[in-house]
Protein backbone atom coordinates (compact mmCIF):
# COMPACT_ATOMS: atom_id res chain seq x y z
CA UNK A 1 0.00 0.00 0.00
CA UNK A 2 1.55 3.56 -1.05
CA UNK A 3 2.14 5.59 2.29
CA UNK A 4 1.54 9.08 1.35
CA UNK A 5 4.09 11.95 2.81
CA UNK A 6 1.55 14.99 2.02
CA UNK A 7 3.09 18.09 1.40
CA UNK A 8 6.37 16.89 2.98
CA UNK A 9 7.61 15.40 0.16
CA UNK A 10 6.99 19.03 -1.53
CA UNK A 11 9.02 21.35 1.02
CA UNK A 12 12.34 20.68 -0.41
CA UNK A 13 10.86 22.04 -4.23
CA UNK A 14 8.95 25.45 -2.30
CA UNK A 15 10.45 28.32 -0.97
CA UNK A 16 11.35 29.06 2.55
CA UNK A 17 8.69 31.55 2.47
CA UNK A 18 6.04 29.18 1.06
CA UNK A 19 6.70 26.63 3.75
CA UNK A 20 6.36 29.97 6.59
CA UNK A 21 3.16 30.50 4.86
CA UNK A 22 1.97 27.39 4.78
CA UNK A 23 2.70 26.75 8.46
CA UNK A 24 1.21 30.36 9.71
CA UNK A 25 -2.04 29.28 7.52
CA UNK A 26 -1.66 25.60 9.20
CA UNK A 27 -1.29 27.30 12.81
CA UNK A 28 -4.81 29.25 11.75
CA UNK A 29 -6.51 26.60 11.34
CA UNK A 30 -5.88 25.29 14.98
CA UNK A 31 -6.88 28.55 16.34
CA UNK A 32 -9.72 28.49 18.60
CA UNK A 33 -11.94 31.56 19.62
CA UNK A 34 -11.94 32.02 23.73
CA UNK A 35 -15.40 30.97 24.67
CA UNK A 36 -17.85 33.41 26.48
CA UNK A 37 -18.43 31.89 30.29
CA UNK A 38 -21.45 33.85 31.72
CA UNK A 39 -21.83 35.18 35.30
CA UNK A 40 -23.41 32.02 37.00
CA UNK A 41 -19.81 29.81 35.48
CA UNK A 42 -17.97 32.76 36.93
CA UNK A 43 -19.42 32.56 40.26
CA UNK A 44 -19.43 28.12 40.43
CA UNK A 45 -15.63 28.61 39.38
CA UNK A 46 -15.16 31.15 42.22
CA UNK A 47 -16.30 29.20 44.63
CA UNK A 48 -14.57 26.06 43.95
CA UNK A 49 -10.66 28.24 43.76
CA UNK A 50 -11.95 29.51 47.23
CA UNK A 51 -12.76 25.58 48.07
CA UNK A 52 -9.52 24.17 46.61
CA UNK A 53 -7.40 26.71 48.72
CA UNK A 54 -8.96 25.89 51.77
CA UNK A 55 -8.84 22.43 51.75
CA UNK A 56 -5.32 21.92 49.68
CA UNK A 57 -6.80 19.94 47.05
CA UNK A 58 -5.88 19.32 43.69
CA UNK A 59 -7.43 20.80 40.82
CA UNK A 60 -7.45 20.68 37.06
CA UNK A 61 -7.77 23.70 34.77
CA UNK A 62 -8.38 23.95 31.06
CA UNK A 63 -7.02 27.61 30.27
CA UNK A 64 -7.86 29.98 27.19
CA UNK A 65 -3.68 30.86 26.15
CA UNK A 66 -3.17 32.43 22.55
CA UNK A 67 -5.21 30.72 20.50
CA UNK A 68 -5.36 27.36 21.97
CA UNK A 69 -7.11 25.48 25.10
CA UNK A 70 -4.22 24.21 27.64
CA UNK A 71 -4.52 21.90 30.57
CA UNK A 72 -2.58 22.20 33.97
CA UNK A 73 -2.89 19.63 36.93
CA UNK A 74 -1.74 20.50 40.83
CA UNK A 75 -2.41 22.54 43.96
CA UNK A 76 -3.02 26.45 43.69
CA UNK A 77 -0.44 27.45 45.94
CA UNK A 78 -1.30 31.27 46.28
CA UNK A 79 -4.14 33.85 45.26
CA UNK A 80 -2.06 36.94 44.34
CA UNK A 81 -5.59 39.07 43.52
CA UNK A 82 -8.43 38.65 42.23
CA UNK A 83 -7.13 38.26 39.15
CA UNK A 84 -4.43 35.70 39.08
CA UNK A 85 -3.22 33.13 41.21
CA UNK A 86 -0.03 31.06 41.71
CA UNK A 87 -0.58 27.00 40.70
CA UNK A 88 1.60 24.69 42.21
CA UNK A 89 1.76 21.76 39.08
CA UNK A 90 1.90 18.36 39.54
CA UNK A 91 5.64 18.04 38.28
CA UNK A 92 7.15 20.60 40.68
CA UNK A 93 7.12 23.54 38.28
CA UNK A 94 5.06 26.94 39.15
CA UNK A 95 2.71 28.42 37.07
CA UNK A 96 0.89 32.07 37.11
CA UNK A 97 -2.17 31.77 35.64
CA UNK A 98 -4.88 34.99 34.61
CA UNK A 99 -8.57 33.83 36.43
CA UNK A 100 -9.54 35.81 33.28
CA UNK A 101 -8.04 32.41 31.17
CA UNK A 102 -10.02 30.07 32.99
CA UNK A 103 -12.33 28.39 30.99
CA UNK A 104 -13.05 25.01 33.40
CA UNK A 105 -12.14 24.18 36.68
CA UNK A 106 -12.38 21.12 38.53
CA UNK A 107 -11.60 19.81 41.91
CA UNK A 108 -12.94 16.77 43.29
CA UNK A 109 -10.71 14.13 41.72
CA UNK A 110 -7.05 12.26 42.99
CA UNK A 111 -3.79 12.11 41.39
Amino acid sequence: MLKDRGTIKWTSLMLPEHVQMLKELWAEDDYQVRPVLDDQLLDEINRQMNYAVQKNKNVRLMVHLNGQQQMFVGKIQQRLNEQSIILQLSDGRKKKINIDTIVDFFTDFDL
